[in-house]
């Protein structure tokens, strides 16, 4: 479609314009376009949007707020990029988890961050540590495994679970 098929001074064609102008057009810009803002023009933006892109399109626009753990850890892997997330933790002071929730996080909204992959499928792989673990150690909880070991006892008890879950559709 080009631009002619929309008169200037119809709502489609005045958001049209303003797409083919910022394709990342939110509410305030159009606003100050149409001085007001009702179910009518948000529909015609999405189907015109739509139609252009070939995707939803959406009038809120990502806004990137100061993070300064963020940021942090970001700085850390540009840095380091050869490291591993448990290094990441250890020198930044912080938990695993919140090391991997911050890059997690970072990535999904469009920061490019490389890191080094821990792969423990090894004999000294956690899951083998907790196996191991528990057939000394019968009568331990996942608590004291997951410390002993120095993880986290939601691993311990996923572990513990799948172990079962297998044993019972091998018999």
């Amino acid at each position: 479609m080009n631009n002619k098929t929309y008169g200037d001074n119809l709502i489609a064609g005045k958001i049209r314009r303003l797409l083919d102008k910022d394709p990342n057009a939110g509410y305030s810009e159009l606003y100050r376009v149409f001085g007001y803002m009702n179910r009518s023009i948000r529909v015609t933006y999405y189907r015109i949007y739509q139609r252009m892109f070939n995707k939803s399109g959406s009038l809120r626009q990502k806004i990137i707020r100061s993070a300064p753990i963020r940021d942090k850890v970001l700085k850390y892997f540009k840095e380091h990029p050869d490291h591993t997330i448990v290094d990441g933790a250890h020198a930044l002071d912080m938990s695993e988890k919140r090391v991997y929730n911050t890059l997690y996080n970072a990535s999904v909204n469009g920061f490019k961050v490389t890191f080094k992959k821990r792969l423990p499928y090894n004999d000294k792989s956690y899951a083998n540590q907790i196996r191991n673990y528990m057939k000394k150690h019968p009568k331990a909880t996942s608590k004291e495994c997951a410390k002993a070991i120095g993880i986290d006892t939601s691993y311990v008890s996923l572990v513990q679970y799948r172990d079962r879950k297998n044993a019972k559709t091998v018999q």
